[in-house]
């Protein structure tokens, strides 16, 4: 029962490591997750949209990354313009510099928490190291 239970969980993190390598570019992970797809009896195409839903979109990392760096760049752009007398020091911008640092600051908090709960490349080879 032990060994059915490690060989299915050493099954899943081998079809999620290649779908995370075939998202990078790696043309021969596409190979290997089709070939064990056919050994298994199902589609690749089936794996890949089972896997890549469950981990979320890859989209939304990226967006969340240039909202991110957007915000922080305002964020930094006011401060000079601020700091140089070229605006105002007024309390809205300020108020806009400050806003902009918050929004960076919640956009790559959660970019972070999206690619950390995505995949752990180094996670996975640490427990496919424990399996024979």
């Amino acid at each position: 029962m032990r060994s059915a239970a490690s060989k299915n969980d050493k099954t899943h993190l081998l079809r999620a490591e290649l779908i995370h390598r075939m998202e990078r570019g790696d043309r021969s992970a596409k190979k290997l997750l089709t070939g064990l797809a056919r050994h298994q009896g199902e589609s690749a195409l089936d794996i890949i949209f089972r896997y890549q839903r469950a981990a979320g979109p890859l989209f939304l990392e990226r967006f969340l990354f240039i909202l991110g760096a957007l915000c922080l760049g305002l964020s930094l752009g006011v401060c000079t313009l601020t700091a140089t007398r070229l605006v105002p020091t007024e309390l809205e911008s300020l108020i806009l510099c400050l806003g902009a640092f918050l929004m960076a600051q919640l956009s790559f908090s959660a970019y972070g928490r999206l690619s950390q709960a995505r995949f752990y490349a180094a996670g996975f080879s640490r427990i496919l190291a424990k399996y024979p």
